[in-house]
């Protein structure tokens, strides 16, 4: 059956994949005496989409303008924004293009932003009718395609801050006012013969049974609307594990904390003062 699937192309030179720091799974690189053949590198997704349980290696297909192409390697999965996930990728050799515009990725171990005048010497030395547009380092290219979801995330993060905040107030208040209430009876049994670590394992599981419980369906509506925020997650799962139970810690502690103290208060005042009260 004839398959044509959709891909994204692009054009690239041999040391293209070195100098982005994508690995060669299988097969090689491009090279200089590819010029006369027509070859190209797939990615992992691409490869996988066309030849399933099969070896890619050394296939043939043939592209949109009906030329035969070899394929002579594989390559890793490559996100082409932070926006989006890898996406089925097919490599060709920069010569294959027809149009005359490229970009030149370097890598260097010094300052980047001091190699602009060195690139443009080596540039003009092969060619001095060249036009070179302004260089431009990674990470300003980065921060500007990133700068939309941070500024949303920011404000996700801020609002969802102040909500944990305002929310452990609320569970220590209503916990503590609970407990505190029990300060006599807690008092009252002391002297009939409860250990005080048996009072504050009641006062424990009493107290926190409620905040596990709100926390059990606040997690589950979490997961339930984490896809509505995952296009503002970068490498993160909407439920992953470490997360989630990292904003759990908070409510679990405040409410521990709004326990034990009314019960470690009521276990040292006087009994009789206790059953004066009652």
């Amino acid at each position: 059956m004839l398959e044509r699937p959709t891909v994204n192309v692009r054009f690239i030179g041999p040391s293209y994949f070195q100098t982005a720091g994508i690995p060669l799974r299988n097969g090689r690189a491009f090279e200089e005496r590819d010029r006369t053949r027509n070859v190209a590198l797939f990615s992992e997704m691409a490869a996988g989409r066309l030849w399933r349980h099969q070896s890619p290696m050394s296939k043939r297909f043939v592209r949109g303008d009906d030329q035969v192409y070899e394929m002579i390697g594989v390559v890793s999965d490559v996100g082409t924004s932070l926006k989006q996930g890898p996406v089925p990728t097919v490599y060709y050799p920069y010569w294959d293009r027809q149009r005359f515009t490229v970009s030149l990725l370097v890598r260097t171990n010094v300052n980047p932003g001091s190699t602009g005048g060195a690139i443009r010497s080596a540039i003009w030395k092969l060619d001095s009718s060249i036009a070179i547009p302004q260089i431009r380092t990674m990470d300003p290219l980065i921060a500007k395609g990133a700068a939309q979801q941070r500024f949303q995330m920011l404000l996700v993060v801020v609002f969802g801050a102040a909500a944990l905040l305002l929310a452990s107030l609320g569970i220590y208040g209503v916990v503590s006012y609970s407990m505190a209430r029990r300060t006599n009876e807690i008092g009252i049994r002391m002297p009939l013969g409860a250990r005080s670590w048996d009072l504050h394992r009641m006062v424990l599981r009493q107290g926190l049974t409620p905040v596990v419980l709100g926390l059990a369906v606040g997690i589950g509506a979490a997961l339930g609307l984490g896809r509505v925020l995952s296009s503002l997650l970068f490498e993160v799962h909407p439920s992953d594990p470490l997360t989630i139970a990292g904003v759990s810690i908070l409510p679990v502690a405040v409410g521990t904390l709004a326990c034990l103290i009314p019960a470690v208060r009521a276990t040292q005042i006087d009994p009789m003062t206790a059953l004066r009260d009652e």
